[in-house]
């Protein structure tokens, strides 16, 4: 995670256009229904949290959870910024801790997080443990369905990025049933140029 740790003070710049799309892509499933206590998981320097706010969008609490404590800075930064009637956190963490208890999230978000996750089944599970019955986890993730991607993913590879695995959409479907959760969307969506993007909205039983 070094590139984020050296890179957070330039990163809303240098990926401005990737934030844009992929968080735009989140807009639906974030404003279909209120977010309640919202997680979420590898928040960088909360975007998310941002646009909540322009959807009009409110949740109860919003908790950005991020490994790398630079981008978290940036972060906080921002949310400083944010009216008084948001209520947020942050927390330094990884998808193999979260920092809540068992049934007190109404939402958990992923964006561009799961393609580093080391035991996607293990965190999947310590997520479907912290929403309550019915909560909703939406996951947004690159795509490797298309030729595109899949040249994309082993470019990044050879010159060195590390992270686990990038996932076609079926693939990630599979990873929440196996967790258990009831899937209710899931498509493939065009990213900036070349990206292509998978998002998948399921619920805690």
């Amino acid at each position: 995670m070094e590139a984020y740790s050296d890179g957070a003070p330039a990163y809303d710049t240098r990926w401005a256009a990737y934030n844009r799309a992929t968080v735009a892509q989140l807009r639906r499933p974030l404003t279909e229904r209120a977010p309640g206590r919202l997680l979420d998981l590898g928040c960088g320097t909360a975007n998310l949290a941002a646009a909540l706010g322009g959807w009009g969008s409110h949740p109860e609490l919003y908790l950005g959870v991020d490994l790398a404590p630079e981008m978290l800075a940036v972060a906080r930064g921002k949310l400083r910024a944010s009216p008084p009637g948001f209520p947020w956190a942050l927390a330094a963490g990884d998808a193999s801790a979260l920092p809540v208890a068992s049934g007190t999230l109404e939402t958990v978000v992923s964006a561009s997080s799961l393609h580093y996750w080391p035991d996607p089944a293990a965190t999947l599970a310590l997520v479907r443990a912290a929403l309550r019955p019915g909560g909703r986890l939406v996951i947004l993730d690159w795509a490797r369905d298309t030729l595109p991607m899949r040249v994309l993913d082993r470019w990044l590879r050879w010159r060195g990025e590390r992270y686990r695995r990038v996932y076609t959409l079926a693939e990630g479907v599979s990873l929440l049933e196996a967790a258990g959760f009831r899937v209710r969307r899931a498509g493939r969506h065009r990213g900036p140029a070349w990206w292509e993007l998978l998002v998948v909205e399921a619920e805690a039983p």
